[in-house]
């Protein structure tokens, strides 16, 4: 099945944002929504569970005082209380923290707040410099960490009575199985809000643009541009980590991540790797942007 994941900025600012999601929906296709969660008044819970969505995802970036110190004053009880309607009305819910050096060392913290909620999926995903993130590089945390990070988040799940769901990425994750965890370029691809289409969220640059839908069709970019090809000549059987007994399981993590550290397609995702305690099969030095 198709799906279309509507993400921002923060999408429910649109006025017009249920009638796009409607149109998604009456097309038949899987409905997903990435949102910080301040806006999910129980109005706007209600209009969504008529439109039966896949998931709602919400950023959770730390406790209070660290959530809002990203996200602003007053946003982190509303975004609990964003949640708790999802839940409540039977929406399902997967967060998402982007792990950096001021949070790490509150991550038991934040499972136990979203357990407590009843969020039974969770993702936790390494600060990337990318975008904004290109000025505040100090916060990336060493990719050592990432094992870390796995051990206390295994630990907790061990420890809790319901079952939770603990991913180490962002992207949602790809079903064929050949070709990568993300699937950009094989079974994903992303369009701006200029209608250029790239290939996710973090490579839009001009290199990453197949091209604009205001003169190409969404069906003809993806099937003749090139920008694609790498991610599609790149499968599991042919990476430097082909070898490795997780590989069929994170088939390379992030390739937004690869190629910041590696400037190549057919390599691991140096913080999955280190998820999963495996070394990296080469020393990653992040490319200049």
């Amino acid at each position: 099945m198709v799906s279309i994941a509507v993400t921002g900025g923060e999408p429910l600012l649109r006025e017009d944002i249920f009638d796009i999601l409607e149109c998604i929906v009456d097309n038949v296709i899987g409905l997903n929504l990435f949102t910080n969660g301040t806006l999910l008044t129980e109005d706007t819970v209600s209009r969504l569970k008529d439109l039966n969505p896949e998931k709602v995802m919400v950023s959770v970036d730390g406790m209070k005082e660290t959530h809002q110190k990203i996200r602003g004053e007053n946003t982190y009880d509303r975004t609990l209380k964003g949640i708790t309607r999802l839940i409540n009305d039977g929406i399902p819910v997967r967060s998402n923290t982007v792990v950096h050096s001021e949070n790490v060392g509150e991550l038991s913290d934040i499972i136990q707040v979203l357990v407590d909620l009843g969020v039974r999926e969770m993702v936790f995903d390494q600060f990337m410099e990318a975008g904004r993130g290109r000025e505040h590089g100090n916060l990336i945390p060493a990719l050592e960490m990432g094992e870390k990070v796995s051990q206390q988040c295994r630990a907790f799940e061990e420890k809790t009575p319901q079952r939770i769901e603990l991913k180490f990425t962002s992207e949602m994750q790809n079903t064929e199985s050949s070709y990568s965890f993300c699937g950009v370029g094989t079974s994903m691809l992303t369009v701006t809000a200029y209608g250029d289409v790239v290939l996710c969220p973090v490579l839009s640059s001009p290199e990453h643009t197949a091209g604009n839908l205001k003169d190409e069709s969404l069906e003809s970019l993806w099937m003749n541009s090139p920008v694609f090809d790498p991610f599609r000549q790149c499968t599991p059987e042919n990476m430097v980590c082909g070898t490795c007994p997780h590989v069929t399981e994170c088939r390379g993590g992030c390739k937004a991540r690869v190629l910041h550290y590696y400037n190549k397609v057919c390599m691991p995702d140096p913080w999955m790797c280190a998820t999963r305690g495996q070394p990296w099969p080469e020393q990653p030095v992040p490319q200049s942007t």
